[in-house]
């Protein structure tokens, strides 16, 4: 028998184990291979059955697989298996869209031999965050009033975790970052941060922003003399307060508040300026414009306190010596200060002489007689003449010594016995009319008198200047007697007075004359005027004529008295009559007196009371009286007088409101009272036809749109007015008792022609009633009722284009027609077609504006106005520049001004714009303060001396009390005027105070950092300058106090004499180096364009130019090129000029002037003034100045090379004139 091997049989072991087929009785036990166990036993018997060998027991011997626990899915995921659960069958995790299995290492696992897995397989996990179903976006609020803070609020977001395709659960949502909702926020950015979170852990995160902005209102425009508190600034719910300066007004509120405006989309503030909406500003009263000066023009700016006013002359005149430096507007009061009379520019002449006074001493006996006085006088210019100074002096065609005095003195000697001194005065004069055409050769005539003079201190000095030959006396000089004067006079023509500035002489302008004694010009009084320069006196005007005002420049202002009857402005012609009610009984009057209450006069002109009579007015049916117009416009109207109607009145005609030919309302009695309106009539059935006498009033009321009539007293009739009634009368609306012009029949005269069935009257007008068959205004169209053909309408004739729709470029145009020709009958058609047409229309190509140009330094922002048509240009310099001509708040240009700029002018075509230039703080501000005791005159000498001491000794008693004196922060200087002893004054005495102070530190554009800063050595040049003008202006208000309560009143002779406290105003100056000009309180040089002159910035002449900054003239352009105006700053402005002579311009020479000095300070240079006479000389010569980076030769120059020179008096004349 055979043993059994089944399949997955690890091993069999049977016993007994022979050689062989196996016996009976042999037993076998089987094991199986791992990973298999034994079905059906695992042992087997042979044994007989028989006779034969049958295995018991008799079933296979089987093998079969082990298998594991079966793998459950886990949630959210699936098992897929290679062989189910038996042994080597591996099984794998996939999990869910959304899920990721946990463990990366057990996603599979095998079933092992012993029926376990190798290893538990992992879960799913959920990996996917929570969804936010909603989520706020930014909020942008908006802080609540009067605060930084507000409320804000919203609806807090939800999230859900999607667990599968079909199933959704909450999130939980949780504020991670970030205020609740309802908290209050400040002012700016808040994050707002939510966080949900699932099962899983996972999160999903929601943020936001909220931004709280503050509501602000646009910056407060300033005004001049506003004095505006914003304490909590310009935000939503600030108030501010306004005011003015004392004695400005408010016009408008005092106070008004930041508001929002809801009705705008987006929130913004606006200010609440109540009433009719108008920003407050204070009332500024505007000066009348100034008359410019003949042969010149004023320059006129305007500044923190008003506006001021300079004069400026043509080439080759002058401004006046005694011209105010400038005219400032007072803007308070409206006048000008001192006065609104500019002097014309004076025409200079050239002066007759020079001279130099000087004098000497002689040792003397007594020397009172006046014949040895003369003797001595002869001798002395015989000697004088024939000394060497004479042999200089025939150098020039006049050279003399004149106004030779001889004055003897007593001197007291050691023994008592009485002597005199002996002093010999005379001016060393030279004529220089015949010397020299060119000012700059009076510098010369100068150096001529001292070397004269110095030839004569070499004689005295010598003993050549003794007189022995004089009767009884011995005349010795003293050796060290002869001085002459630091300066040198120029003599001028009776009439004129000398300008040291320029080496001329100038008169007094037209309407002064020169006073002699005060060496003033003087406006000529009331009744006189003068119509020549340089004159001593004003000439009177002709018998019965006057003048207006002092100052007076011709004959022609000479007028007429008004007569009695008649009056004007200034009571001379023109005149007017009195107005009826009216009278005059002088001559000259400014206005006419009225009658006594209920009186008036029955003509124009009348000249006495007595012609002031009580009247009624008649009215018949053609009479009226022209009343004045309505001064404004009428809301409403009540309507009071007396009347008498008669009882045959064909019109009535009471009253009318007329403008131009329409009656706007009128009352008429015509028959019974009537009430009309424009068209409307109201009849009130009122009878006033009883022959008496009746008060009658009748309102008519703008809001309660109503109209009542009063007779005597009572309310007899009253009415609501139709809804278009007018009840608003415009200004300037006539005013007219009794016939207003035919309005209550105006059918009278029949206009309506023989087909007219009848007239309607109207107020104001008429219309006719026509027969049947008949049409028109007047009835005049025969209507064609026979006519032939259609009843269709025709076309009548185009009417003409109307203009052009556009002024230039292209346009449109229209034209219309009617369909009258003739028109549709009843049943009949209209016209086919249009009855409009349009059309374009070409025309010029439209006007532009030049382009401006800015110059170096000139910031300009422009922008253009499309609905007016124009460009608007404000310009302003870069920090460390500023303007030295005051430049235009507003430059425009457009259609109304036919595209030019409102500064392109002949004189300046290119519309050149002002240039910036370097500036500086003043060295120096003064304060000039004149006070006039207008009822003190100095009559005499010994009067005088009184006087000033007086007046001299109360000044520096008051301005002791100034702060900044008795700091000694500010200097004062007092004088007296009008009051000096050579003879009676004609002008009252005044004290003129001056304070100065001065000012530490500089300011200039190398103190300006590069973004406009000032650095510490700017701020303190600043404060320095704010400090010194606090003082002066502090001054100032304690002088005008002092004033206003008398304490500058002076006791004389037991009488009290005040000043005028609102005779004049203090003058704030700032002292300004040549080159440079006054701007706003800073000196600034002269900009490129122009040149500096008598304390001016002058634009260059036509044919110049100046490309430079401080300079004193300017550069001619090359020979046959011109410019096209005033004012060019660039070479480039020269073109070729037409075939034009044009005067030859100056050219600064700034090349060689180091040769120059050389050459001019060269003792052994001859054939040339030599010293700084020579330098000076050269540099006069050449007009040289140079720019602010090479600074001109100052005088503490001149004083150094004075000490190296040695030439002490000529530097002292230097110095103190140049």
């Amino acid at each position: 028998m055979q043993t059994i091997f089944p399949a997955n049989i690890a091993s069999i072991s049977c016993t007994p184990n022979v050689a062989g087929p196996p016996v009976w009785g042999t037993v076998c036990r089987y094991t199986c291979l791992p990973g298999y166990e034994m079905s059906g036993g695992d042992t087997r018997t042979c044994e007989n059955v028989g006779g034969t060998g049958v295995w018991v027991p008799t079933n296979d011997v089987q093998c079969v697989e082990t298998v594991c626990t079966a793998i459950l899915a886990p949630q959210h995921g699936t098992v897929a298996c290679t062989d189910g659960n038996k042994y080597r069958s591996v099984c794998r995790v996939e999990c869910e869209a959304g899920y990721f299995p946990e463990d990366q290492d057990r996603i599979s696992a095998m079933c092992q031999a012993n029926s376990n897995w190798d290893v538990e397989l992992t879960t799913c996990k959920d990996i996917l965050p929570p969804i936010f179903v909603s989520c706020p976006t930014d909020i942008v609020a908006f802080a609540d009033r009067n605060r930084e803070t507000t409320h804000v609020t919203w609806e807090e977001p939800t999230a859900i975790d999607k667990i599968n395709i079909n199933l959704n659960v909450p999130a939980h949502v949780q504020l991670t970052e970030g205020s609740p909702p309802g908290s209050t926020f400040t002012r700016g950015q808040h994050l707002i941060k939510y966080t949900a979170t699932d099962a899983s852990t996972n999160e999903a995160l929601c943020s936001f922003k909220i931004d709280v902005q503050v509501i602000t209102c646009p910056p407060i425009r300033y005004t001049i003399k506003a004095e505006l508190s914003c304490p909590s600034g310009y935000v939503y719910g600030s108030t501010c307060s306004f005011g003015c300066q004392i004695g400005y007004p408010v016009v408008g509120p005092t106070s008004f508040s930041c508001e929002r405006d809801y009705t705008s989309s987006e929130p913004v503030g606006y200010w609440d300026w109540g009433g009719d909406g108008t920003q407050p500003f204070c009332k500024i009263v505007p000066c009348p414009t100034l008359r410019p000066p003949d042969n010149g023009a004023l320059a006129c700016d305007g500044w923190a306190e008003g506006t001021f006013c300079i004069i400026q002359c043509n080439e080759n005149w002058d401004v006046p010596i005694d011209a105010p430096p400038r005219y400032v507007c007072e803007t308070l009061s409206g006048t000008w200060n001192p006065d609104d009379d500019v002097p014309n520019c004076a025409l200079p002449r050239d002066p007759d002489s020079m001279n130099l006074p000087s004098e000497l001493y002689y040792y003397s006996g007594d020397c009172r007689d006046p014949e040895t006085q003369a003797q001595i006088q002869a001798n002395f210019i015989a000697i004088l003449n024939s000394s060497d100074y004479s042999d200089i002096c025939r150098l020039f065609v006049e050279c003399a010594a004149e106004n030779v005095q001889v004055i003897c003195g007593n001197v007291t000697t050691r023994s008592l016995q009485p002597s005199f001194q002996l002093r010999v005065t005379f001016d060393l004069t030279v004529k220089v009319n015949a010397q020299t055409d060119d000012h700059t050769s009076y510098l010369d005539v100068e150096d001529t008198l001292f070397s004269m003079a110095y030839k004569i201190d070499e004689g005295v000095k010598g003993g050549k200047f003794s007189l022995n030959n004089v009767t009884t006396i011995d005349l010795e000089v003293e050796p060290e007697s002869f001085a002459t004067s630091n300066w040198t006079n120029l003599v001028c023509e009776t009439g004129y007075q000398p300008n040291y500035v320029d080496y001329t002489c100038q008169g007094c302008p037209k309407g002064t004359y020169l006073d002699t004694d005060k060496g003033t010009c003087e406006k000529c009084e009331v009744g006189q005027f003068q119509d020549e320069y340089g004159q001593l006196a004003c000439k009177p005007c002709p018998p019965e004529t006057w003048t207006v005002k002092n100052g007076s420049q011709a004959v022609d202002l000479c007028l007429d008295n008004c007569q009695a009857g008649w009056y004007s402005d200034t009571g001379m012609e023109p005149c007017a009559q009195c107005e009826m009610g009216h009278y005059q009984p002088t001559t000259g009057q400014r206005q006419c007196q009225r009658c006594p209450h209920g009186k008036t006069t029955t003509t124009f002109g009348a000249k006495a009371m007595n012609e002031c009579v009580g009247i009624d007015l008649v009215l018949n049916a053609s009479s009226r009286v022209q009343l004045t117009k309505t001064h404004s416009d009428l809301r409403g109207i009540t309507l009071s007088f007396w009347i008498r109607p008669h009882v045959d009145s064909p019109h009535g005609s009471i009253f009318h409101l007329k403008r131009e030919s329409d009656t706007l309302f009128a009352v008429g009695n015509p028959g019974s009272l009537e009430v009309a309106l424009t068209s409307t009539v109201l009849r009130t059935g009122i009878s006033l036809d009883d022959g008496k006498w009746h008060n009658l009033a009748v309102t008519l009321r703008h809001l309660e749109n109503d109209c009542k009539v009063y007779v005597d007293g009572a309310e007899s009739w009253s009415r609501r007015l139709p809804s278009n009634a007018h009840t608003v009368f415009p200004v300037n609306t006539d005013i007219v008792l009794g016939d207003a012009g035919g309005d209550y029949n105006d059918c009278d005269s029949n206009p309506c022609g023989e087909h007219a069935n009848g007239c309607q009257d109207n107020f104001g007008s008429y219309s006719c009633v026509c027969e049947v068959g008949y049409t028109g205004t007047h009835c005049e169209v025969n209507i064609n009722d026979c006519h032939e053909g259609s009843f269709n309408g025709e076309w009548g004739e185009w009417t003409d284009w109307t203009p052009c729709s556009a002024t230039c470029g292209n346009g449109t145009h229209q034209r219309w027609r009617q369909c009258n020709n003739p028109p549709p009958e009843e049943d009949g058609k209209n016209c086919t077609g249009r009855n409009t047409e349009s059309g374009s229309c070409s025309l010029k190509d439209c006007p532009s504006c030049m382009e401006l140009k800015r110059s170096y330094g000139v910031i300009m922002d422009c922008y253009w106005n499309a609905t007016e048509d124009r460009n608007y240009c404000q310009i302003d310099c870069t920090p460390g520049l500023e303007f030295s001509e005051t430049p235009h708040p507003l430059y425009t240009c457009g259609a109304e001004s036919e595209y030019k700029w409102n500064h392109q002018t002949e004189n300046n075509p290119l519309a050149i714009l002002p240039s910036c230039a370097h500036g500086q703080i003043p060295s120096k501000l003064s304060l000039d303060y004149e006070l006039k005791y207008p009822d003190l005159y100095c009559q005499s000498p010994e009067d005088s001396l009184g006087v000033v001491e007086a007046i001299r000794d109360i000044g520096s008693l008051n301005v002791q009390d100034i702060d900044c004196v008795k700091r000694t922060t500010c200097n004062v200087t007092l004088e007296v005027h009008h009051c000096d002893t050579l003879a009676k004054n004609k002008s009252p005495a005044s004290l003129s105070i001056t304070l100065w102070g001065e000012i530490n530190g500089t300011l200039n554009s190398e103190v300006v950092a590069v973004n406009g800063n000032i650095t510490d050595e700017g701020h303190e040049a600043v404060n320095s300058l704010s400090r010194t003008i606090i003082d002066l202006v502090s001054a100032a208000e304690v002088i005008k106090n002092k004033s206003k309560f008398d304490n500058f009143a002076v006791i004389i002779d037991g009488q009290s004499f005040a000043v005028d406290a609102n005779g004049s105003e203090p003058m704030l100056i700032a002292e300004c180096q040549p080159g440079m000009v006054a701007q706003k309180m800073v000196c600034v040089y002269c900009a490129p364009g122009s040149y500096y002159r008598n304390r001016m910035c002058i634009k260059c002449p036509k044919g110049s130019f100046q490309e430079l900054e401080g300079q004193m003239s300017c550069i001619s352009c090359p020979e046959g090129f011109t410019t096209a105006g005033l004012g060019s700053n660039n070479h480039s402005n020269c073109y070729v000029a037409p075939e034009i002579p044009t005067e030859e311009a100056v050219v600064t020479i700034t090349q060689g002037l180091t040769t120059m000095i050389s050459a001019s300070l060269d003792p052994n240079n001859s054939g040339a003034p030599t010293g700084l006479i020579g330098l000076i000389h050269n540099l006069r010569r050449t007009n040289y100045f140079s720019t602010p980076k090479a600074q001109p030769i100052n005088l503490m120059t001149m004083a150094s090379l004075c000490n190296r020179y040695k030439d002490s008096k000529r530097c002292k004349r230097r110095t103190r004139k140049d």
